[in-house]
Order: structure tokens, then sequence, then C-alpha cells
């Protein structure tokens, strides 16, 4: 049986449950599993070392899980 999506806040790591599209605030970095993808989510205030760091933290998600 498949996980659900999940989406996770950098720096804060934690998981958002019943998240929505307002939950992608522009000063936020987040990245969305969903299992089969993973998506990085930039906002367009969010500061480089985040984005690096959200890059960084799905390829590893999406390495461990092939």
């Amino acid at each position: 049986m498949a996980n659900k999506p999940c989406l996770v806040h950098i720096f804060k790591v934690k998981e958002v449950f019943s998240f929505c599209q307002d939950d992608l605030a522009t000063e936020e970095t987040l990245i969305l599993d969903c299992n089969e993808e993973i998506y990085v989510w930039f906002g367009l205030h969010s500061d480089v070392t985040s984005k690096e760091q959200a890059l960084n933290i799905g390829k590893v998600t999406a390495d461990s899980e092939l």
C-alpha cells in the first residue's frame, strides 16, 4: 500500500497533514514527497541556503526510494 503524500518544511522539519495550496507560502522552501515523485517548492522569497538544502534532501530522498 502506498503512503500518502508528505509535505516537509525545511529547517523546521515537520510533516504537514491535510495540506493545501495555501501552505505554499512565498517565503517557504518545501518538499512534497508523493512516493512516486518528489517536488521541491521554492517560494519567491525563500533564501538560497534553504533552496540548496531542499534540493539535496530531495535528491537523497529520491535516491533512497529507488
